[in-house]
């Protein structure tokens, strides 16, 4: 008890100590008063400014590399997409989002996604290879905005809904989602300075 009683004897000192050296510096400033309530007043903006300078502050490398060993899972890269894909045979058969059904039944009863894609789709496309997978800007750029979009949409061994891509109309699968490799501080240097930024401008 004793020992906790010193501890916040010692506290509220340093804490009048700093108030003292707060309002010292408000005087400084041209802030001078004798006033209770003012004093008190003065202690607190000048405790803004400093709280102000501390955020405009910018950080060393040192305190980046340190907030990056820090919060890394929060540094990686793009995720990729690995799809399975098909471009429906244009101008015959029944219209896509019907044919969709049919080929989700297919997959449900254990067909395979190439063997339906060779008996549904256009067989000039061979688009049924899941691949390395593809980042959203990728797809973005190789396939087109509202295909990267149905493919986000898309729930992990599901179908998508029939969507324009080259050559077509196309059925999605997403076979898996690949999370983004990890950052090396070097290559996430940018955005861990913006998110340093960030925070202390919040926490100001």
């Amino acid at each position: 008890a004793g020992s906790d009683s010193e501890t916040t004897a010692a506290k509220a000192i340093e804490q009048v100590v700093v108030d003292e050296a707060l309002f010292q510096r408000g005087v400084a400033l041209g802030l001078v008063t004798s006033d209770a309530i003012i004093r008190r007043r003065v202690v607190e903006a000048v405790r803004s400014l400093v709280t102000a300078e501390e955020a405009a502050r910018e950080p060393s490398e040192e305190e980046l590399r340190a907030y990056h060993e820090r919060h890394k899972k929060l540094f990686t890269g793009e995720p990729r997409y690995r799809l399975s894909e098909m471009v429906l045979a244009s101008g015959r058969g029944p219209e896509p989002r019907i044919l969709r059904e049919t080929i989700q039944e297919g997959l449900r009863s254990g067909e395979s996604f190439k063997d339906l894609s060779i008996e549904h789709g256009d067989t000039s496309f061979s688009c049924f290879e899941p691949g390395l997978g593809y980042t959203e800007g990728e797809l973005v750029a190789t396939r087109g905005r509202a295909f990267s979009r149905a493919v986000k949409a898309t729930p992990v061994r599901r179908l998508s809904p029939p969507v324009p891509g080259p050559g077509g109309v196309h059925l999605v699968r997403v076979e898996e989602v690949l999370r983004g490799d990890l950052l090396s501080f070097d290559e996430a240097r940018a955005a861990v300075l913006n998110r340093w930024r960030r925070n202390a401008s919040l926490e100001a």
